[in-house]
Order: C-alpha cells, then structure tokens, then sequence
C-alpha cells in the first residue's frame, strides 16, 4: 500500500513537470491543450472514498512538479557570482529558488485539487462535465489567487504558455487571462473525462466531453482569427528607440560605461531616424538620480541632440506619501528640449528577494544567503499609482521589470489613459535562459487583454514592440548591444477586459459555490 501511494505521489510530481513544458519551450503553446491529462486521468481514477489526504499530497507534488519546471532557470545563473556570493552560498540560494520556492507555492495551489476530492466526496461531480467544470473552475481561481501576495507571484500563470500564438490570445480582451487558464484546464480536463467515459462504455457521455472541449477550443480559435483579420493599423503612430547596452550582471556594473554605450545607440538611432522618444533599460543609472547633479545634465543633453523624449530607468530617492524616506526603482522623463518632468513612474512590484526582503528576521534566520542575493544596499519601496506621461506626444504609461507580469497594473494604466505602454527591464539575471522568453510573454498578455502596443527595452534583451493584437517584433538581437527603430500605434478604444476587469474569477466562484448544492435528491423530488 505504501508503495503505491509513493508510485502515485512519483506520478504527480513528473505529471506536473510535463506541463510545465509550454512555459520552458515557447515553440509549443498547442500542447498546452494536451499535458495536464495524464495527471488528469489520475484524478478521475481516485474513488469516492478515498482520504482527502492523498488528493492534497498528490496536488502538492503535481504543482511542486509544474512550479519547479518553471523555475528551472534558476540552474542557468550558476555560480551567482554576480551578486558577490561564494559557492556554498550559490548553491543554498538556487536551492531556495529551485525547491523551497516551488514547494511554497505547491502548498497553497494544491488547496484546489483538495477541494476538487471534497467536491467529488459530497457527490457533487456526478453529473457529465461536472469534473472538468469544477477542476478548471478551481484551478483558475487559484492561479488568479496568486496575484495578491508576494509569496504566490503569478510567474509561472498557465496562460504564459499559450503567448506564442497571438490567435490563442484574443478572447482575454475580453475575459482577460483567468479565460485562457480555464480554457486550458477545461479542454484537458473535458479529454481526460471523455477518454474515461468512453473506456467504460459510456459513448454519449464521451461524446458530450469531446464535443464541448471541442466547441470551446474552436470558438476560442474562431474569434482569434477573426479578431486578427479585423485588424488594422491607428493612424496615430509614434517612433520610439529602443536602446540595449547589453550590460553584464555583476556586482560593480560598469554604470559610465554602459551609459555612454547607450548615449552612443542614441545618437545613431537619432541620425537614422526622425524619433519621437528613446526608452532606456531599468536601472540603467544604478544610484538616485538625485544625488548626482550631472546625472540629470547627462540625460538633458542627449534630449537636446536627439530632439526626442527620453524615458530612463534609474533610482529615486524622495519622500513617500506619509512623510517617510523612499527609494524608487523609477521612470524619469525628459524633454527635447533639455527639462524634466515632474512626474516620475515608480515601480509598484519591486522583486521580492531582489529588491526588498519579504520577511527579514524569519529569512535571515532560515537561509541568510537568500537575503543576500538581492544587489541594492537597501529595500526599495513599491510605487503607489500609475504616474502616467502626459505629453504633446500622447499618453505612456510605465511599467517596470516585474510590473508586467500582474494584469491589474497594466489596466490600471489604460483605464487612467495611457495610450502605449512603456515596459523597461532588466533581464540580465537571466542570460542563458528560457527566463527571458517567458517574462517578454507575459507582456504579450498585457498587450491583448488591454488593447495597447508595448513597447519593451531589456538591458540584454528581448527588445522590441508588441501590438494591441499581441503580435511581438523583437528589434536587437539578445545579448548584443544596439539600438531598434519601431513605429507603433496609440489607441484610445477600451476593450471588455480594461472596462470591466477581473468578472470571470467571480463568475467561476459563483458557480463552485452552487455545486454543493444537492442536485440528485432535488431531482428525485
């Protein structure tokens, strides 16, 4: 019996790591249709009465299986000598990452696949599709759940897997991603049920599965062509600069170096070009802008010379809104013609571990190199609104490295009016990675579910644009230095997503909500 259930436990754990793929290999969104149905089939296997136990045991090994896939790159950045840390200390970091990290989110999402035995136990998934409905309806609410605290990042969001194949992604515009990880879910979920049905004679049962997978899929598919032949180009175009100094992640980066290389790209992007404005790497000045007075003069000139706006990621150090000292990662605009703009874009998710330790006493007490790794000498504070760019030229809303990976700040952006979204970064962590690809897909989500065009500049890459359609371009190749000249589209229309929100996570909640309700014994009556 015990042997079994380790069998069972061993199943789930490499389940979870085959549908992790589509998040490592951005080359396979269809399969995402495909890998959670053997884990799937294990679930519809489980009877009636078997211990709620081992439906949380195996969905904590099935998520710890998916979350570690997911965060396998970290492997990639072995030895961390960049953030000034030994060998010992490397391999107790990557381990945190690898399996601590995972672990702690794996205990939280595998609530849902405990629910999912609760619900089975009560009855209340006898009924055709009951089981995909209530799977795909839970693990949707779990996977949105992580948007709201640090500890559940949404990094490794199903959805992630499908931005590779814009056709796919359009129905977030109007539902927003919570829509694509239940389609997701459900068609695998509505496979697996159909293949069980029909294994056990079955046959209308089995039908009724494929077919509405199917109809879901297809419809799904349908409205992304369709939406994809609509589009046509605004006519309100701005030119933008991307500039990528390819700046290496160490400890001392060469801050005057890397500058001078990216004032260097803009001078030529400049005589190419007639640009409207130039948008720098996060970070790219690694100390407050404030506390170097030849910093600002710096970025003035090279306004001047360029006769083209310039967004620059660097550091703030001012006072938060109680009174307290902060310190920003920020957006700083400037002017062709030489001043600054008041407003300044301040990062509102900083990175935990990266830019601030969650938690200090207990971390620095359980694994003190993990609050080691971070490579500012003190915590940055989280922005508090959109800070939008108002200008001659249009609207821009800033996001910041790990901003784009939560839905709710992009729309916030557009909702306040941004026109075209301006996503710096700095992915340089990440170089020799599949980190890169996944953080520039979740752009791709924020570009569909709101309509607007990002623009993206990465220190190492990806830089580029992407449009209100999720269409991606990729202008300087990873890990060169170089410049990218991209026209892109403002808009001003709203889509269903930006007007309305997150109303599919409560839609779905409804309904678990009437699931327990006794349906057999109200239809005997």
């Amino acid at each position: 019996m015990k042997n079994n259930t380790f069998l069972k436990c061993l199943f789930s754990l490499f389940a979870g790591l085959l549908a992790s793929l589509p998040l490592m290999l951005d080359s396979i969104p269809y399969l995402s249709f495909l890998l959670f149905v053997p884990y799937f089939l294990f679930l519809l296997s489980l009877k009636e009465t078997v211990r709620l136990r081992l439906y949380y045991l195996s969905g904590l090994l099935f998520f710890l299986g998916y979350y570690m896939g997911a965060f396998s790159f970290f492997a990639a950045m072995y030895p961390l000598d960049f953030a000034g840390l030994g060998t010992g200390e490397s391999i107790a970091v990557l381990f945190s990452a690898m399996v601590l990290l995972p672990l702690f989110q794996a205990w939280f999402s595998a609530f849902s696949i405990l629910l999912l035995g609760l619900l089975k136990r009560r009855g209340a998934l006898r009924f055709p599709l009951a089981f995909s409905l209530a799977l795909a309806s839970l693990y949707t609410l779990f996977a949105f759940a992580q948007n709201f605290t640090w500890a559940g990042v949404p990094w490794a969001n199903t959805a992630v897997g499908l931005a590779s194949s814009p056709v796919f992604l359009q129905s977030a515009s109007l539902l927003g991603t919570s829509f694509l990880v239940f389609l997701i879910v459900f068609c695998n979920a509505a496979i697996a049920e159909g293949y069980v049905a029909f294994r056990d004679c079955r046959d209308k049962q089995a039908l009724a599965c494929v077919l509405c997978a199917l109809l879901l899929f297809t419809s799904n598919l349908l409205f992304g062509f369709l939406r994809l032949a609509s589009h046509e180009d605004g006519e309100d175009t701005i030119t933008v600069a991307v500039l990528q100094g390819n700046a290496p992640a160490t400890e001392n980066t060469f801050v005057f170096a890397h500058l001078r290389t990216c004032r260097y790209e803009a001078l030529e992007a400049a005589r190419e070009a007639d640009v409207d404005l130039m948008l720098w790497s996060e970070s790219v000045l690694t100390y407050a802008l404030q506390s170097d007075e030849s910093a600002a003069s710096f970025f003035s000139d090279i306004a001047v010379k360029t006769g083209a706006m310039q967004v620059v990621g660097a550091f703030s150090s001012e006072e938060t809104p109680n009174g307290d000292e902060g310190y920003y990662n920020a957006l700083f605009l400037f002017y062709p013609n030489g001043t600054m703009e008041e407003v300044t874009y301040k990062k509102r998710r900083p990175v935990p571990f990266g830019e601030y330790v969650p938690m200090p006493r207990l971390f620095e007490t359980l694994i003190p190199a993990l609050t080691e790794i971070s490579m500012l000498s003190r915590n940055t504070t989280p922005g508090e609104d959109t800070a939008l760019f108002r200008t001659e030229g249009g609207v821009f809303g800033g996001l910041i490295c790990f901003d784009s990976i939560y839905p709710s700040l992009a729309r916030e952006s557009v909702k306040d009016g941004a026109e075209l979204l301006l996503l710096s970064t700095d992915d340089s962590w990440f170089d020799g990675s599949f980190a890169k690809s996944l953080h520039f897909r979740h752009a791709v989500l924020r570009a569909v579910e709101n309509g607007r065009a990002i623009v993206r500049t990465g220190n190492t890459g990806l830089s580029g644009a992407i449009d209100s359609y999720g269409n991606a371009r990729v202008s300087v190749e990873p890990d060169e230095i170089g410049h990218g000249i991209i026209t892109v589209a403002k808009a001003k229309e709203t889509t269903v997503y930006t007007a309305t929100g997150d109303v599919f996570p409560l839609v779905l909640f409804s309904f678990l909500l009437l699931l327990p309700f006794p349906w057999e014994k109200t239809k005997k009556r």
